[in-house]
């Protein structure tokens, strides 16, 4: 039963990263369009659309790796 309650919490926490990185990576894509966009000229610069475009391009990468096998506890 412990065992049960610790492998939930587990799963649970790596949900949570999940979305996190999610949410981050969302929010980077909404910079990426705004500069493409040209909505901001003076705040969000080619550079700054291309650092956040990269991070954002690396992230979906990230999130294309195979999870990790489980472990399994004996």
């Amino acid at each position: 039963m412990v065992t049960s309650i610790k492998m939930s919490s587990i799963e649970l926490s790596l949900k949570s990263n999940e979305r996190t990185l999610a949410l981050i990576k969302a929010s980077m894509d909404i910079v990426v369009a705004v500069g493409l966009l040209q909505l901001a000229p003076k705040k969000v610069t080619p550079r700054v659309t291309g650092a956040f475009g990269f991070v954002s391009s690396l992230i979906s990468c990230y999130q294309l790796l195979p999870s990790p096998p489980k472990s399994k506890a004996s």
